[in-house]
């Protein structure tokens, strides 16, 4: 399901804003300016991925938990803190594993040591699936940045990582830092 993050179709004028800060002082216009531009532009983007998504018959949800699961390698991870990695609510992390469950691209896996504890493995099915789509995704993702060079792609992932809220930061090192 398609819904924007924001419902403007076209920006306000930079003048409007400095009209706005006229009346609300606390109104800053570049700083208006700059959370608009960026929420059109992750909007389209995210909007873009979830069209292919939906092409491939799979959701972002779905595609975070598959994607998170190949990522670590699919040594299994308990359904809680898969949650915490996706960033979504555990009653979310319920719902997406119990459709992924459905499909036969996961699995839970009861712990030889508690057999209380499982955790959530890809299933060859979700692994295949998982290799399908991450070519695609990440020819979508190169065409998304395309315009800029690899040197401004980096500031502008600096620049972001600047502005997320401290409890969002990502926990690993940018690639950036990873080459040096």
């Amino acid at each position: 399901m398609e819904r924007p993050l924001i419902y403007l179709k076209d920006l306000p004028k930079y003048e409007c804003l400095l009209r706005l800060a006229e009346l609300y002082p606390q109104a800053q216009p570049d700083a208006i300016e700059c959370y608009l531009v960026l929420l059109h532009l992750v909007n389209g983007w995210v909007l873009t991925v979830e069209r292919s998504f939906a092409r491939k018959g799979i959701s972002r949800g779905k595609f975070s938990v598959l994607a998170t699961l190949w990522w670590r390698e699919n040594k299994g991870i308990r359904p809680s803190q898969l949650a915490d990695m996706c960033g979504v609510t555990r009653a979310t992390m319920t719902g997406l594993l119990i459709g992924l469950q459905h499909s036969g691209l996961v699995q839970r896996v009861r712990s030889r040591e508690d057999r209380r504890v499982h955790t959530i493995e890809l299933t060859p099915r979700g692994l295949q699936l998982v290799k399908t789509i991450l070519p695609g995704y990440y020819r979508l993702v190169a065409s998304l940045t395309q315009p800029l060079g690899s040197d401004k792609k980096q500031t502008l992932a600096k620049l972001a990582r600047d502005l997320l809220p401290k409890q969002n930061k990502p926990r690993q090192k940018s690639l950036a830092h990873r080459r040096k």
